[in-house]
């Protein structure tokens, strides 16, 4: 979808920092404040306020990748979407083209709890396989840049 210029500066904005105020974002964009707060209100929905936590302060040390490979069965497939979507150690759930037929980001204490999860996983039914991979480090981890980078090139 194609944004305006004044979005596109706003939404810049809260990229950069989601707790400034409207008058804040206002002087940083150059644009009223009346404004921003009605494009704010116009984009209700469509973009959510969130903070990102440090995992390890919170105990959560533990962060895996699960590839599931999954038999080709439509009720399986459905009954593990359902099931994992009530997992509360899974953060992230996506289908995939390929060997596998999804992925999931898991975050635990240790790799007891992980080992927990894959069991819960298997116990389901209709897994061929798993294969679990335990990040050791992080490198990069800003989920922000592509959207900034679109949005950037968009006021080009």
């Amino acid at each position: 979808m194609q944004r305006s210029d004044t979005e596109r500066k706003i939404l810049l904005e809260l990229l950069k920092d989601s707790s400034r105020s409207i008058v804040e974002i206002a002087r940083a964009t150059g644009i009223s404040r009346q404004t921003v707060a009605a494009k704010l209100r116009h984009l209700k929905g469509k973009i959510r306020f969130t903070i990102r936590l440090n995992s390890a302060d919170l105990g959560l040390s533990t962060r895996a990748y699960v590839f599931i490979k999954e038999k080709p069965d439509p009720v399986l497939r459905k009954r593990l979407e359902d099931e994992v979507k009530k997992m509360k150690e899974v953060g992230r759930f996506y289908r995939l083209f390929g060997r596998y037929s999804s992925v999931l980001e898991v975050l635990v204490r240790n790799e007891d709890e992980l080992s927990g999860v894959i069991q819960k996983i298997h116990r389901l039914g209709g897994i061929e396989e798993t294969e679990t991979f335990i990040v050791r480090g992080v490198v990069k981890e800003e989920p922000e840049e592509p959207f900034i980078r679109v949005l950037q090139c968009g006021s080009k």
